[in-house]
């Protein structure tokens, strides 16, 4: 039996369930960069685009959930007249 070796990581990426202020997620910060091994923390600013992106993902949800709970109508079969 062929095991593969485990992969090697270099880092994690850490997303907030929602946007914080820096002074509010600071406490956050500080407590990721005390545990072991890991040698900074970068905060990551909001920007314009993180709106949009937003905006788009829930659109398509919206959509999805939409063609599930009320499916377009679908066309009545048309009779077919023999000659």
């Amino acid at each position: 039996m062929n095991k593969k070796p485990p992969k090697v990581l270099k880092g994690f990426v850490v997303v907030l369930d929602k946007d914080m202020q820096e002074d509010d997620a600071e406490s956050i910060r500080k407590a990721i960069s005390m545990l072991k091994g890991v040698l900074n923390v970068k905060n990551l600013e909001v920007k314009p685009d993180d709106h949009v992106i937003r905006q788009r993902v829930q659109h398509e949800y919206w959509k999805r959930i939409q063609e599930v709970f009320w499916p377009p109508p679908t066309p009545l079969p048309t009779k077919t007249r023999k000659k």
